[in-house]
């Protein structure tokens, strides 16, 4: 008749087997936390949209077609009219200090976003913790091809509305947790370059580029950071 010990591990095995666990936890968890961290961003900023879209259906319920907006009114008079409304605000950034920005250029590319309230611009913060600059009155972009259009962030007569999802936080880094979107002509609104070829939105949303159009990209690859995206 056999008789089975029980074997157990020596203090040495234990030891091995705790130090192969913790290299491959070392290994493993950052990359982990950095993919958590791309994926809430990207969830943040479809929610970005869905809430200006909200808000833009209701305003037309309420104020008639897109197109007809009184574009008389002053840029903040114009947004606490049409946007207002329909937004859960919470603080309107007057200065970028008050939003908790150090500075009034506090982004990493000031190549399209020159300054924090410049040229009509009304940022303000909503419950969200979303940062959304509109960029009033609306209008067509600075291009004369309906098909290419480069939208002006510079002038007030664009669509654009610009997305910090974290607001002062860091990067402040264009594609990363700053993006742009753009009212269209219907009144919906979309990532910049929604109407644009693929080659342009890639060409644009890598290293060093401008990254303006990184939301559409992000739109077309079924909000998934393709492998090269620029983080």
């Amino acid at each position: 008749m056999k008789i089975f010990k029980n074997k157990a591990f020596t203090l040495a095995e234990v030891l091995i087997t705790l130090g192969i666990i913790g290299v491959v936890a070392a290994m493993t968890i950052p990359t982990l936390l950095t993919k958590l961290d791309h994926n809430a961003k990207i969830a943040k900023l479809q929610k970005s949209i869905s809430i200006m879209n909200q808000a833009m259906r209701m305003s037309i319920h309420d104020n008639g077609e897109y197109g007809g907006w009184d574009s008389t009114l002053s840029p903040r008079p114009y947004v606490e009219q049409y946007f207002a409304p329909y937004l859960k605000i919470v603080s309107w950034c007057d200065t970028a200090q008050k939003c908790g920005y150090k500075t009034t250029n506090p982004w990493e590319n000031q190549q399209v976003y020159t300054n924090f309230n410049i040229a009509g611009r009304v940022p303000f913060v909503t419950m969200d913790g979303i940062l959304f600059s509109v960029i009033t009155h609306g209008g067509l972009s600075s291009g004369n091809d309906e098909t290419d259009k480069l939208y002006d962030f510079s002038v007030s007569s664009s669509s654009g509305i610009i997305v910090d999802i974290n607001v002062a936080n860091n990067p402040n880094r264009y594609g990363n947790d700053l993006f742009f979107l753009v009212r269209t002509d219907s009144g919906s609104v979309m990532p910049l370059g929604y109407n644009l070829p693929d080659e342009t939105i890639k060409d644009d949303c890598q290293k060093k580029r401008l990254r303006i159009y990184c939301a559409e990209r992000l739109r077309r690859n079924g909000w998934k950071a393709p492998q090269d995206y620029p983080w």
